[in-house]
């Protein structure tokens, strides 16, 4: 119960944890194992994303559930390939992940829709 409360009142207004997870387990006297099974069951609350450690992780927590093609590219190129995301390159990708510009955009659509603050 502790680290679970030291781990939510660790967490910054923007939803992210601001202390490495190393200092979490040092703090509480947990072992790092503990400290990350306490940070994944706190990562599976809501709102989604809320105790990521970056906006990459933040973004992947709210895409884990892809259900649909689009998604799970989304999840694919925000875990692989942010940098083409956010440079807009899209032909990379489409040949990439083989597929057309309409599914690779709503891909775009699907990421550009999440909420890098939870």
């Amino acid at each position: 119960r502790f680290l679970g409360e030291y781990l939510i009142a660790s967490i910054n207004e923007k939803g992210y944890l601001e202390i490495p997870i190393e200092e979490v387990a040092l703090a509480t006297e947990s072992s790092m194992e503990e400290a990350e099974a306490a940070l994944k069951l706190l990562q599976t609350c809501e709102p989604a994303g809320v105790g990521a450690r970056d906006v990459q992780e933040c973004l992947l927590l709210q895409l884990r559930d892809a259900d649909t093609l689009e998604k799970k590219l989304a999840r694919a190129i925000v875990k692989r390939h942010m940098d083409d995301f956010l440079a807009r390159r899209m032909r990379p990708l489409m040949r990439k992940f083989k597929v057309m510009p309409d599914v690779l955009e709503q891909a775009f659509e699907e990421i550009i829709s999440l909420n890098p603050f939870p």
